[in-house]
């Protein structure tokens, strides 16, 4: 893919007629995390979008994870309901479909939680491993 993409390129845009890009969520060293509406089901979701200079090792290496975190069906993971590629403006343009879960990030939340009870951040390490 090459060079570093702007992630506002997306705003705005359907991929593939069927997932409508709202905002960033977040940015990676690769890609980028939007909050989108699968206009089939008419439901939010997040969509990580490999938008970073990217090797075709990193091309591999993100399909063998998106098949991976298909597999899981698990309360602490994230579902994976899709991943693709997308052709926009003479360029392919992976993608992975998550479900979106509204709120903080865990790095958020652990950021705030000086005080929390060592029992509290234990259940979290645990619900981690």
């Amino acid at each position: 893919m090459g060079a570093q993409i702007n992630p506002e390129k997306f705003f705005n845009r359907t991929l593939n007629n069927r997932y409508q890009i709202a905002r960033i969520l977040g940015i990676g060293a690769l890609g980028t995390v939007y909050l989108a509406k699968d206009t089939r089901i008419n439901k939010d979701v997040a969509i990580k979008v490999l938008t970073g200079s990217v090797s075709n090792d990193d091309i591999k290496r993100f399909k063998r994870e998106c098949n991976f975190l298909a597999s899981f069906n698990h309360p602490n993971i994230v579902g994976v309901s899709d991943h693709d590629v997308t052709a926009m403006e003479e360029n392919n343009y992976y993608f992975l479909v998550m479900e979106y879960v509204n709120g903080i990030t865990l790095k958020e939340f652990l950021k705030t939680s000086d005080s929390l009870p060592l029992e509290n951040k234990l259940n979290i390490a645990c619900q981690i491993c």
